[in-house]
């Protein structure tokens, strides 16, 4: 369906947006400026009144039940059983289907577990003047899709995927797959099946980006045609590291670990991954080279706060919503104490164990802090839990010592305290800096 076939069809007609988040708000828009009666629906009151605040009108769900659109678009995280609940009479597709279906440009995507984000900015800089980056880690595709680009390099996020059924990438990505989101989609599987529309939709002469040693990721069927290229941090490859330096197809250099800002282990496959994408997109070595390393990293995303009077590092690396992707955050230190918790998406904190000899200490927050307790406590020297962050960062400051990292790395997400994970991150630097170097919260 080109852009001319969508306008004819919603044009003075009345369309549907379920879910008044970012992305719906967005949808919302899009559909307006093709000349749609637009109606924007949201189970959540909160997000309603605030909202009508702005003089847009929001109805609850049920108000549309049984009701027939000419379009009906859905935003990331609204689960498929509610809206199947309302009998909604038209087509129903995702707002990330709603970009697609727009796009002025090739598109490059990004999926997996952790890192999506990160690599998506890379591959972005990776390729220079006139690649956006857009998506699930912050700026809705359809928002932008109209805009005169030479490639859109997307995040992809499983439930976005889910309401998929035409997106499709020239140059695709699966940077990893560990169990996440088990709360919405129900099983690993279904999870992996969700990610997996990336990859079905490729066709001859595509290019799929994958780690070489994820059993996970390897289990997923490539279409016939597309070209698969590798990356890993040990092993063999296509882009590896060896001895140090980061190496491309032929033996070609693309820096020394050294010269990275952040040069750890997770951080080198994120960079590995965003220059196979990359140059699968049109880059070139130079530009690639040139962005690696002036890559300082994103918020939130292993952040240095500050390191206080007393010799402590503050960290925050809010966006670590995975027990696997707080286990690789503590890679960075040997001696870590931890803030871990929130509302976890259907896993356990087990996994962390397998970092227990670098943790100093634990603080538990959050609705996870059971959980927490009930999994590390038996490896950790001391484990108290917190009902606040403030109370958070004043237990770790009174047992941190010189040397320590104060790492938040919640492996869970927000959404028990936070309307997201940056504005926990926020609140924690916060209280860091309230409570560690006397200034005002």
């Amino acid at each position: 369906m080109s852009e001319q076939e969508l306008r004819a069809r919603v044009a003075n007609q009345r369309c549907l947006v379920v879910g008044a988040s970012v992305s719906g708000r967005a949808a919302a828009r899009v559909l307006g400026t093709l000349g749609a009666e637009v109606v924007l629906a949201d189970d959540a009151p909160a997000r309603r009144r605030e909202l009508a605040a702005e003089a847009v009108e929001v109805l609850p769900l049920d108000d549309v039940a049984r009701q027939a659109f000419a379009l009906v678009v859905v935003s990331p995280g609204v689960r498929p059983e509610r809206v199947r609940a309302l009998e909604l009479k038209g087509e129903v597709i995702g707002e990330l289907e709603l970009g697609y279906l727009l796009a002025s440009a090739p598109i490059t995507a990004i999926t997996g577990t952790n890192g999506k984000s990160t690599v998506t900015t890379l591959t972005a800089a990776m390729l220079g003047e006139g690649a956006l980056a857009a998506g699930n880690l912050g700026t809705p595709l359809s928002e932008v899709a109209r805009e005169p680009v030479r490639r859109f390099v997307v995040e992809a996020s499983s439930f976005q995927l889910l309401w998929s059924e035409r997106f499709h990438a020239e140059v695709a990505g699966v940077l990893n797959l560990t169990p996440n989101h088990l709360d919405y989609h129900g099983s690993f599987d279904a999870y992996r099946a969700a990610k997996a529309r990336l990859v079905e939709r490729l066709a001859p002469g595509d290019v799929l980006v994958v780690p070489a040693h994820d059993d996970a990721v390897a289990a997923i069927p490539v279409p016939h045609g597309v070209e698969v290229r590798t990356f890993a941090v040990h092993g063999d490859a296509d882009y590896w590291l060896s001895d140090g330096v980061l190496l491309g197809p032929g033996g070609r250099v693309l820096c020394h670990v050294d010269e990275l800002a952040r040069p750890w282990e997770h951080e080198i496959a994120n960079v590995l991954a965003a220059w196979a994408l990359a140059e699968a997109s049109g880059g070139t070595l130079a530009s690639a080279r040139v962005a690696a390393l002036a890559f300082r990293g994103l918020p939130h995303r292993l952040q240095v706060v500050l390191r206080d009077r007393e010799g402590v590092l503050w960290v925050d690396d809010s966006k670590a919503t995975t027990p696997e992707a707080t286990l690789a955050a503590l890679g960075v230190a040997e001696r870590v104490v931890l803030l871990a918790g929130g509302r976890t998406k259907g896993t356990d904190f087990r996994a962390l164990r397998a970092g227990a000899a670098r943790l100093r200490g634990v603080v538990a927050i959050g609705e996870a802090a059971a959980a927490v307790e009930a999994d590390l406590a038996d490896v950790v020297p001391w484990l108290e839990r917190a009902g606040s962050m403030e109370e958070a960062v004043r237990l770790a400051a009174e047992r941190a010592e010189p040397g320590d990292v104060v790492l938040l790395a919640p492996g869970a997400t927000s959404w028990d305290w936070y309307r997201d994970y940056a504005e926990r991150g926020d609140d924690f630097a916060r209280w860091v800096r309230a409570l560690r170097e006397g200034g005002e919260r």
